[in-house]
């Protein structure tokens, strides 16, 4: 197979942060609950994402059962997914990128304190492709790299943590109080994050 970027209805995006959430033991916490009261659970839940989101202008990509698939930054700040039109050339915003770091810690923050529930939290920053690929795709996405390094994050990191990656955290300010980790990472191997405290 030939690949020959760029792919119609595909941007790259610059500049972004992209964070994953997860409730953690959320089927063990639910398995003696109706198919119907946890969808009541998973309604209140994402009604808090949802809300969040808002607030911190963030745009959640996709839910993943009991979590979400977040990106922060200036292309996503005050548009729907639904009009977001792909370019043939990305718009770099380099002055915005630790401000997109810093709303997805602030979002993750605010959650941890409004979710009556133990959850984990994974957050890379970069460059992603976005937007709508196949025949019959009619949910935006997004992929790339850190995408894949922030899904892996996840899951090893544990209940109520922030873990934000070394490399987003070599290229722009943490807050003061943070603590290093090693990771054994399927597919990038040893990987330093920082917890936000």
């Amino acid at each position: 197979m030939t690949l020959s970027p760029p792919v119609p209805h595909t941007t790259l995006y610059a500049d972004v942060a992209v964070i994953f959430i997860d409730i953690a033991g959320f089927v063990a916490r639910t398995y003696t609950l109706s198919d119907q009261q946890r969808v009541a659970l998973l309604h209140d839940i994402y009604t808090v994402f949802d809300a969040t989101a808002k607030q911190y202008h963030a745009q959640i990509i996709k839910y993943l059962g009991d979590g979400c698939l977040l990106v922060c930054g200036p292309d996503f700040a005050h548009t729907p997914l639904s009009c977001l039109k792909p370019r043939s050339q990305p718009q770099s915003h380099p002055k915005s990128t630790n401000n997109s770091l810093n709303q997805a810690i602030a979002l993750s923050l605010a959650l941890q304190q409004r979710l009556p529930y133990p959850t984990k939290y994974a957050i890379t920053c970069g460059d992603v492709m976005g937007g709508y690929i196949g025949i019959n795709q009619s949910q935006f996405d997004i992929w790339g790299n850190i995408v894949d390094r922030c899904a892996r994050i996840l899951g090893t990191t544990p209940s109520n943590a922030i873990y934000v990656c070394h490399n987003t955290a070599q290229r722009h300010t943490l807050p003061n109080r943070v603590s290093k980790h090693h990771l054994q990472l399927k597919d990038f191997g040893n990987t330093c994050v920082y917890q936000i405290h």
